[in-house]
């Protein structure tokens, strides 16, 4: 049984455990490497041209 199917049959949750889990997934997502890495790479020119970071000829180009 994985840890989150124990955690959801759990009563009484080890708050300390789940937060270390969550913590764990948290520090091994990369969302610059990972699956749709290309979209928050988007996302991410797109709000520094709303912020005023860069140009939007800088945005659009790679």
């Amino acid at each position: 049984m994985n840890r989150l199917a124990l955690a959801k049959a759990s009563k009484k949750y080890d708050r300390d455990e789940l937060f270390a889990l969550r913590t764990r997934l948290v520090k091994t997502i990369d969302p610059m490497r990972g699956r749709g890495a290309d979209l928050q790479d988007i996302l991410v020119r797109c709000d520094r041209m709303v912020m005023g970071e860069v140009s939007n000829a800088s945005v659009t180009a790679d």
